[in-house]
């Protein structure tokens, strides 16, 4: 018999959200640890909530910033832009909105509190309404760094899978999964 929500051990509870974060679906970690896959998604909803991203980072040498895409409830188009320290190799932050230029200016809101020295995006025409010409240098060269990181947020969720049945009913989880797994990898060694 699968437990529920509320009779799940912590270290369950831990192994679930691991499993989610390499990939597996609510469904798939439910049959391996023998739980609901609701008790499943409920565990994630809450400790997503309670991840912010690292706001000790004032000096930035270099922004790098870059969007994917996903969908809500299989049609519904959604864009993640993303914001990634150079230097320091940790994502800094994300929005998820449609592919227009607010939600960029968004993204530039969140970096306000940041000193930074210089953006580097690809060549969307929105990044020019925001972000100061001096500060931003437009060359696909310089987000290959961002686009890796991008690859492996595609490897790691499965509901930002290209071609998937995993996929997500609300903005709000993709928010919860982004900052699960930005918080994971903002705390492991990153590589080249």
């Amino acid at each position: 018999m699968q437990k529920r929500a509320g009779e799940i051990p912590e270290k369950i509870r831990q192994q679930a959200q691991d499993m989610y974060l390499e990939g597996l679906g609510f469904r798939a970690i439910g049959h391996v640890l023998n739980v609901s896959h609701t008790a499943v998604y409920y565990g994630i909803k809450r400790a997503g909530q309670t991840v912010e991203l690292p706001t000790e980072e004032k000096n930035v040498e270099v922004v790098k910033v870059d969007e994917l895409h996903t969908y809500v409830n299989k049609k519904s188009y959604r864009w993640i832009g993303i914001a990634v320290n150079r230097v320091g190799k940790r994502f800094l932050s994300f929005v998820c909105g449609d592919q227009q230029a607010a939600t960029g200016l968004r993204l530039w809101e969140k970096l306000k509190g940041l000193s930074v020295g210089t953006f580097a995006t690809d060549h969307w025409q929105s990044y020019e309404e925001f972000i100061p010409p001096e500060q931003h240098c437009q060359s696909k060269s310089e987000t290959c760094m961002v686009e890796s990181y991008n690859s492996r947020i595609r490897h790691y969720l499965a509901r930002f899978k290209r071609k998937t049945k995993c996929y997500s009913k609300s903005d709000e989880m993709i928010v919860i999964s982004l900052n699960l797994l930005m918080e994971r990898l903002n705390n492991k060694t990153i590589p080249n």
